[in-house]
Formats: C-alpha cells, structure tokens, sequence
C-alpha cells in the first residue's frame, strides 16, 4: 500500500470510528521551505477548533507491521487527549492592541519558502527570512502559534516595522538565549560527564533559546551577536544546525570556509528532515565591524 493509499485507509477507519459528531478529512498543509505534511483534519460540533493530526510518523509504523485498524484507533484516542471541549472566539483576532503581546519571530530560508512567503509578510536577512506568529496558551495543551498573514496586517493596518518592534521585544522576553559550550549539551542530552561527552572539541558552542525551538532566531536578539563576541574575544562563524539551533564556532579555530559549508550540507541532507533545515551555509561575524555576513 503507498503513502496515499494509506492516508485514504486510515481517514475511512478513523471517521468509521468516530460517532457522528466528530468527522476527519484529509488536508495537505504547506510547512517550512515549501515542503508538504499530510493530515487528518478533526472537526467536531460545538467547537471551532479542528486540529491536525499528521500521518508521516504513522506510514512508518504500518511499514514496521502495524496495523490500520491500530493506527486509526492511536489516532482517535489523540483527538480525545488534545481536543478543544469549547469554540474560541474568533474576534480575538480583529483587535490588535490586545494581540501586540503576543507577535513573536522566527527564521526560515527565502528562497527554500518561495510559495510561504507570496502569502506572508517577511524582512529580508541575509539569505533567510523573519517571520511573524501570534504565541497563544492553550490550556492543558502548551503553547500554540498562528503564522501572521499578509489579510492580517491588512485588517490590522500596521506595518512590517511595528511587528519587527513588537516581535524582538516579546520573543527575547518569552525565550531568553541558551548559550553554551557544545559539549555541555551533548553531556546532558546523553546523560554522559561533561568531560566524556562525544565532542572532542571544546571551541565550539550552541546558541539556542530557553525551549530549543526555533531557536534560531536568537541571532536576531539586540547586542546577541556583539555580547558573544566579547565574551569569545573574536570573530566567529555561525553554523546553522536547523531552524532551532546555531552553531558558534570562533574564528581562530575554524576550518576553511568551504569545509564548513559543506558540513552543513552533508547535515542538511543526510540528517534533517526537509522542513528544519535553516541554511546550506554558515555566516560570518565580525567583532570590530559588529556586522554579520
């Protein structure tokens, strides 16, 4: 059975499952750098809230031998676990004075996100883009985020400056920087000691935020890069791991430039998945000019 066939097996048992108040129907979303995720969108009466269950991690399963009958009962008891029980209200998005708390960034490749960013508002930098979200708590369920569109600026009759201004203030403040040596943690992902961690190389440090998602973005952060400097005593590279973390690699220490690039690339396309990679090359910080290249 291929990828499609499966999705089409799965969405019949599912909503057989399913009372009558509930229905699931197949939705392809658009996600980071043009790439395609496949889902189950659960819409249920009394709530306005449909949210997306998607199946890649699940064809795998039924290629390891699980059954569709497993999956889709998997499926259903998720729904019931992340369910919205009451709407919301949809007028929340017209106001935004009330919203201007909760516009944060993130940073994603131009031209890997062609058809995202026809439908977006974005700043150019360097050869990525900034990207704005409204951050929302879901209760019971974490931290959600809805990508700011271009109808919503429109509604909003506001400008790519002031959603930069408000975006750099709330996304520092909520997700403070990481910075720390690699090997550190390696050393606590690994449960290793810190001098037995699988790195040999005590130079390099990662840069990330306080959640190590889209953490990327912290390059963006006021003085970030200028603070990193001093405490380096140098000019660095940036490695872009993912979208969620960079590499910070002073200059004094670091290999020909076209040996770090292609590191990045072997990475990028041996150990990533399409929608986390950031960039296929690193960028260069220097100290006295306090300019990033």
């Amino acid at each position: 059975m291929n990828y499609q066939q499966f999705v089409t097996s799965v969405s019949e048992q599912v909503n057989y499952l399913f009372d009558s108040k509930i229905t699931a129907k197949i939705h392809t979303a658009l996600k980071n750098n043009d790439t395609q995720r496949t889902g189950l969108v659960i819409s249920e009466e009394g709530t306005n809230i449909s949210p997306t269950i998607y199946l890649e991690d699940f064809y795998e399963q039924y290629q390891q031998g699980k059954s569709i009958e497993g999956i889709s009962e998997a499926i259903v008891s998720i729904y019931h676990q992340i369910k919205f029980d009451n709407p919301i209200e949809t007028t929340l998005l017209e106001n935004f004075e009330e919203l201007k708390p909760f516009v944060t960034f993130r940073l994603i490749h131009r031209s890997r996100n062609y058809s995202l960013l026809e439908t977006i508002p974005f700043i150019p930098f360097l050869d990525l883009a900034i990207v704005f979200s409204l951050l929302f708590e879901m209760p019971d369920h974490g931290l959600g985020s809805i990508t700011i569109t271009n109808n919503m600026i429109e509604l909003w009759d506001t400008s790519l400056s002031e959603l930069y201004r408000l975006a750099i203030e709330n996304t520092a403040s909520l997700f403070p920087i990481e910075f720390r040596p690699l090997k550190s943690a390696i050393s606590e992902m690994t449960g290793m000691p810190y001098d037995q961690a699988m790195f040999e190389d005590d130079h390099l440090y990662i840069l990330t935020n306080s959640i190590c998602h889209l953490g990327a973005a912290c390059i963006l952060y006021t003085t970030v890069l200028e603070d990193i400097a001093d405490i380096l005593e140098d000019d660095f590279y940036l490695i872009p791991c993912s979208i969620h973390e960079i590499i910070i690699l002073p200059a004094s220490y670091s290999p020909e430039i076209v040996s770090l690039n292609e590191m990045i690339q072997e990475i990028n396309s041996t150990q990533l998945s399409a929608d986390e990679i950031l960039s296929d090359r690193c960028y260069f910080y220097d100290r006295k000019k306090q300019l990033i290249s």
